[in-house]
């Protein structure tokens, strides 16, 4: 026996299906809550099935929402997002180069126990140093209105490039 789920809310035709048949009646068949043995009618174009108060009927599809425009950013969210950038950028050098995060590469600095970790850890410490410098002065014109909100990308780009030192 053919059944027809439908949604518990609204009453929208979900799908056929078939019925279980009745272990206790021979014959007879389960239709599970939500569901009826009722044929729902062709809906036409802009039109849907819904069984509601136990008959089907045809409901018109509602107006698509128009989704909403998104809230500007403020300019705290605009330094906040700016600085993640940065802040990232950093991490993601100092990963290139066998750290955890810039912040552990940089304790290295002032460490002389192994002498490849010093070096890298203090040219990390400057090339961090000249990224936030650079950052903030760009934060400072967008913040000003001097300048437009950079993208992420466009913010990275001016940066300056971290160079590897050469590890004797």
């Amino acid at each position: 026996m053919i059944i027809y789920h439908y949604d518990p809310l609204t009453g929208r035709l979900i799908s056929p299906g078939a019925a279980d048949p009745d272990p206790l009646t021979e014959g007879e068949f389960l239709v599970p809550a939500f569901a009826t043995p009722e044929e729902p009618p062709q809906a036409p174009e802009g039109r849907f099935a819904a069984y509601v108060d136990g008959a089907w009927t045809l409901l018109y599809e509602p107006e698509p929402e128009s989704p909403a425009e998104p809230e500007p950013e403020t300019p705290e969210q605009t330094k906040v997002r700016m600085a993640r950038a940065l802040q990232a950028l950093l991490d993601n050098t100092a990963q290139a180069q066998d750290f955890d995060n810039i912040f552990t590469a940089v304790t290295y600095a002032d460490e002389p126990a192994v002498a490849r970790f010093q070096i890298q850890g203090a040219a990390l410490r400057a090339w961090r140093s000249l990224v936030w410098a650079k950052g903030y002065e760009v934060m400072d014109a967008v913040m000003a209105g001097e300048r437009p909100i950079p993208t992420e990308a466009e913010l990275l780009a001016e940066m300056p490039a971290f160079v590897p030192p050469v590890i004797p």
